[in-house]
C-alpha cells in the first residue's frame, strides 16, 4: 500500500511555479477549503486575486510545508 508519506517531495528546482487554486492549496496541505480561506484572511498564506479567482502562489505552498516540516506551525 502507498501512502502520501511515501511520495517523494520534490527538490527546490523540480517544484511548480505559479500559482494554485483554492482547492488545489487545499489538497497540497491536507486542509479544508474554509481553513485555506482562514489563512489567506489571516495572513499566513500569500495569494492575489485575478478577476473574480483567488489564487495562492506555489511557493507560498512550500514555504508553509517547509516550515512545518522544520517545526515551524
Amino acid at each position: 500500500m502507498i501512502t502520501k508519506a511515501a511520495t517523494v517531495e520534490p527538490n527546490r528546482e523540480q517544484r511548480r511555479a505559479g500559482f494554485a487554486t483554492i482547492k488545489e492549496a487545499a489538497d497540497f496541505l491536507n486542509v479544508g477549503h474554509v481553513t485555506c480561506y482562514a489563512m489567506i484572511r489571516d495572513g499566513q498564506l500569500a495569494s492575489v486575486k485575478i478577476r473574480n479567482a483567488r489564487r495562492v502562489p506555489w511557493e507560498a505552498l512550500y514555504r508553509i510545508a517547509d516550515s512545518a516540516m522544520q517545526g515551524g506551525e
